[in-house]
């Protein structure tokens, strides 16, 4: 039996990594520069076609999310792209803890509060109510289900005494309609550079697959000997379906060396050492790379 080496590691050392395509939902105008600024400063910039779309949840044009690899977005656009399942991956822009401490100083040096009111859906508003006593205000958190539920926790945050409110973009609107002086949640440049690298690793990992896939199912179609290839797990991933493994284990001769009777839909998915042991195939590719 003769194991090749998984011919992709040589592929990928001659073929340069395709492009990725993302779009990242700048949630307010000011967050585009932070953007374009974090991809002229990447090392894989020449990679990376990046589209802006800036705009908050409520005014979110699906149709404009079409033909990309990967969407960056926070808060509400986030949780709203991720319930379409519009077939991508959605990386969603985490709120930091930097991100939040450096708000509420904002709001004491602008408005000398006495109690802060953050609204919003981030991880992030998780326990901040511990930075009261550290900050010497008292803070509060309101987490609506859903974009449309932020009018009314602003309300119950104005009827709490908060006089000052902390969110996104939607958040400080509908603050300044309720009367209530607000801080935009800005997102910092570090953020979102862990959002992009995030976005380059989930694409590249989708893409080098589809990669070895096509490489492989290429070499099976084209060879008329006996072929499989079994992954690192040892798992059958793809055969040759002209050369009878569907009916057969062949030796190296072609001749049936045992009767085992698999149709395809079977011997894929299955382990090799289950079905075929103490059989020889004229070749087999066994993929290190798990």
């Amino acid at each position: 039996m003769h194991n090749s080496r998984d011919p992709q590691t040589n592929a990928q050392e001659r073929t340069p990594l395709p492009q990725i395509r993302i779009v990242s939902i700048s949630p307010y105008p000011e967050m585009e520069r932070i953007v374009q600024d974090v991809i002229a400063a990447h090392p894989q910039r020449g990679r990376i076609d990046n589209r802006i779309i800036t705009a908050t949840v409520d005014r979110l044009d699906l149709s404009e999310l079409r033909d990309c690899d990967a969407i960056i977005a926070r808060g509400y656009s986030a949780r709203r792209l991720k319930a379409q399942e519009l077939g991508v991956p959605v990386i969603d822009i985490a709120i930091s803890g930097y991100d939040v401490i450096r708000s509420i100083q904002e709001c004491q040096r602008r408005f000398q509060t006495r109690r802060i009111g953050f609204v919003g859906f981030y991880n992030a508003f998780n326990g901040i109510e511990q930075f009261s006593g550290m900050f010497g205000c008292d803070i509060r958190v309101y987490i609506p289900e859903c974009a449309a539920e932020i009018r009314h926790a602003l309300e119950l945050a104005k009827q709490d005494g908060c006089d000052v409110i902390v969110g996104g973009y939607s958040v400080q609107q509908d603050a300044g309609l309720l009367g209530l002086p607000a801080i935009l949640l800005r997102t910092g440049r570090e953020t979102y550079a862990q959002s992009l690298e995030e976005a380059i690793r989930t694409v590249t990992l989708v893409q080098q697959e589809r990669i070895r896939t096509e490489t492989y199912k290429i070499i099976t179609e084209s060879v008329k000997d006996g072929l499989l290839y079994v992954d690192a797990s040892g798992i059958i991933r793809l055969d040759n379906p002209g050369n009878g493994l569907e009916h057969h284990a062949l030796s190296a001769s072609g001749s049936a060396q045992h009767g085992y009777e698999f149709g395809l839909a079977e011997m894929q998915g299955n382990a090799f050492e289950r079905l075929y042991a103490g059989v020889a195939f004229a070749v087999v590719l066994f993929d290190v790379i798990k």
